[in-house]
């Protein structure tokens, strides 16, 4: 459209269509960048998980949460990338154009993840709140895109991985 047809539009024809190109290229993709992170303390007998969702211009939320009675820092991870997944599902209003990437420092954690999400198999695991997760991710995949991304463990600068370590830790604390 060039200058000259843009001069006989009124301003409501221009606050249209802004809002309906808002609208559209929103409806186009989100893109959500998910990090997600356990932690274990096997004298205490309990673990700790943590995320953070961002886009990729805006920090969308972060939390944290203890879980007495296990240790397994591998459920930990798990567990954390379904409390993620949930907080999504609850929260957002995502679409099946959009795309979530979650980013796990636990290759186990993923390669498990992975094995169920795009199918209906039973989840095999004697921890029901592991098995709880993988079916979250299960649902936000019917949602959405889902990928799973392993990302190098924490490393001395303050990055959003070392982030959600910290916040999975804290959970653990004081007990």
């Amino acid at each position: 459209v060039g200058y000259l047809s843009w001069q006989n539009l009124s301003l409501e024809d221009i606050t249209v269509s802004m809002v309906f190109s808002k609208t559209y290229i929103k409806e186009m993709f989100m893109r959500y960048i998910v990090y997600s992170d356990g932690a274990s303390s096997l004298e205490k007998n309990m673990i700790g998980c943590g995320f953070l969702i961002l886009t990729e211009s805006n920090y969308i939320a972060s939390d944290n949460v203890k879980i007495k009675g296990q240790s397994n820092p591998t459920q930990a991870e798990t567990i954390g990338v379904g409390l993620a997944a949930a907080y999504m599902i609850d929260n957002l209003s995502l679409t099946e154009s959009d795309v979530v990437e979650f980013f796990v420092d636990c290759a186990p954690t993923i390669d498990f993840v992975k094995k169920y999400v795009d199918n209906n198999d039973k989840v095999f695991s004697n921890n029901k709140q592991v098995v709880a997760s993988v079916n979250i991710v299960r649902k936000l995949a019917k949602v959405c895109k889902v990928e799973l991304t392993k990302v190098r463990g924490h490393k001395v600068q303050m990055n959003p991985n070392k982030f959600v370590d910290r916040l999975a830790k804290l959970s653990i604390r004081g007990e």
